[in-house]
């Protein structure tokens, strides 16, 4: 008889807030990110801070939203 386990996860609210943001094209740009849930929701100057959000100064950063590092070596931790 397969079991069900419930857990409640509590929602994720980050800003990562005055980066210069990298697109598919054309240049940098300043701006925020706001993820909810592992989401994307927002991007652009001046977002509203969320309730309970963490927030990561990126100032003089360069913020890739949506891109990865898909430079691994497997064998080292």
């Amino acid at each position: 008889m397969p079991i069900r386990i419930e857990h409640k996860v509590e929602a994720m609210r980050l800003l990562i807030k005055g980066g210069k943001i990298a697109a598919e094209e054309g240049p940098l740009v300043p701006g925020d990110v706001l993820i909810i849930d592992g989401v994307i929701t927002a991007v652009g100057e001046g977002l509203d801070v969320p309730p309970e959000a963490q927030v990561i100064e990126a100032e003089g950063k360069i913020v890739a939203p949506a891109m990865f590092d898909a430079h691994v070596h497997f064998r080292e931790p």
